[in-house]
């Protein structure tokens, strides 16, 4: 191995470390090839949509240990459709229907969702660290000649 393919970034070493302190990331691509090899093997979960490109079939089937039938499909799932591996509960991929949700950008606000998740959610984490003090910026409009703020 080359020195440069052994060094590992500052992200890898944290997505290896945060589990102790009951944190997590999510990672979210359209190229899956792309993605770390330390965050497919760190991952509880996998989702993967259909993938057209040799390369991103390739690490998606790889990351979720497909069969080569399974690879194959992998490039022919119908738009709403997605594979999904849970590392532990579910080894084995499964398939999922993802209803269509006609939502505009920005109508949602990040509150929204918390409130909406909140009951899917359970904080166990002694850690974790509030911040309730945080500020959130308001978006920047254009005002009504169109040449911005």
């Amino acid at each position: 191995k080359k020195a440069s393919e052994a060094k590992e970034s500052i992200l890898e070493t944290s997505i290896r470390m945060v589990r102790q302190y009951g944190l997590g990331y999510v990672f979210v691509d359209q190229s899956a090839s792309l993605l770390s090899k330390v965050a497919f093997a760190n991952s509880y979960a996998t989702i993967a949509l259909s993938q057209k490109l040799r390369s991103d079939v390739q690490a998606i089937a790889s990351a979720m240990n497909f069969t080569d039938e399974q690879k194959q499909a992998l490039n022919t799932l119908p738009v709403g459709s997605a594979v999904v591996r849970l590392a532990d509960e579910h080894p084995e991929p499964f398939l999922v229907k993802i209803p269509l949700c006609a939502v505009r950008e920005g109508s949602v606000s990040d509150k929204a969702v918390k409130n909406r998740m909140a009951r899917y959610y359970t904080d166990t984490s002694s850690n974790r660290t509030e911040y309730s003090d945080i500020k959130v910026v308001p978006p920047i409009l254009e005002d009504k000649k169109g040449d911005g703020p």
